[in-house]
C-alpha cells in the first residue's frame, strides 16, 4: 500500500505518515519497505505498519505527545484495528464499521501483491542483466582460449625449430672435432713412422 492510500484510510496526511515512519523513536516498528530501505523508489506500507500507523494516530488522538509512551505501548505488543469510520466514504453512515476494517485489509493485500510484483519484475530484469554478462564473459573466454591455443601452437613450433638448429649446430660441430682429430692422429701417425725409422737407422749404425 502506498502513501496516499494509508493518509486516505487512516485521515492523515501523507507528511505525516513520513514523519512518523521516520521519527527516531518509531522507525524500528516499520518495515524497511515503509522506511523506504529496501531500494524500492516508492514508500510501501505493509498490513502491520498501517497497523503501527493507526496505533499512533489513536494515541496521539487522545493526547498522548510522548513519542517514548507511544513506542513503549508498541513494545508492549499494542495495535489498534478499529479505523476511522470515513476512512473509505465521505459518508460515514454507508460504510458500517466491519467493511471499512475489511476493505482495508484488501487494499493492504492488494499493495502487497503489487509490491511483490514489482519486486518479481526487478529480479527478472537483474537476471536478464546477469544472462547478458554471462554471454558476454563466456564470448570472451571463448576468445581467450582461441588466442591461448595460438600462443601455445607458436611456442610449439619454435621450440621445434630450435631443436632442429640446435641438432644442426651440434652436426658441424662434431663434424669438425672428428676432423680435426683425424689430422692431430694422422700427424701423430706420421711422427710415429719417422720415429721407427731413425730408430732402425740407428740401431744398424751400432
Amino acid at each position: 500500500m502506498r502513501s496516499g492510500e494509508a493518509a486516505k484510510i487512516l485521515g492523515v496526511d501523507r507528511n505525516t505518515i513520513y514523519n512518523w515512519t521516520q521519527h527516531p523513536e518509531l522507525s524500528r516498528f516499520f518495515s524497511s519497505s515503509a522506511r523506504m530501505e529496501d531500494g524500492s523508489a516508492q514508500r510501501i506500507l505493509t498490513q502491520s505498519d498501517l497497523l503501527v500507523l493507526n496505533t499512533i494516530r489513536i494515541k496521539r488522538a487522545q493526547g498522548v505527545v510522548d513519542w517514548k509512551e507511544i513506542a513503549d505501548a508498541l513494545d508492549a505488543g499494542e495495535r489498534a484495528e478499529e479505523f476511522p469510520q470515513n476512512a473509505l466514504s465521505a459518508d460515514p453512515r454507508t460504510v458500517p464499521m466491519h467493511q471499512v476494517e475489511q476493505s482495508a485489509r484488501a487494499l493492504i493485500t492488494s499493495a502487497e501483491r503489487d509490491h511483490a510484483l514489482a519486486k518479481v519484475a526487478e529480479l527478472e530484469t537483474e537476471i536478464t542483466r546477469l544472462r547478458e554478462i554471462e554471454e558476454e564473459q563466456r564470448a570472451q573466454i571463448a576468445e581467450l582460449q582461441q588466442a591461448l591455443s595460438k600462443v601455445e601452437a607458436r611456442v610449439i613450433r619454435e621450440e621445434r625449430d630450435y631443436r632442429d638448429v640446435v641438432v644442426r649446430e651440434m652436426t658441424s660441430e662434431s663434424i669438425r672435432l672428428v676432423r680435426e682429430y683425424e689430422e692431430k692422429l694422422s700427424e701423430l701417425r706420421t711422427q710415429i713412422a719417422e720415429l721407427k725409422y731413425r730408430l732402425g737407422e740407428k740401431r744398424a749404425d751400432g
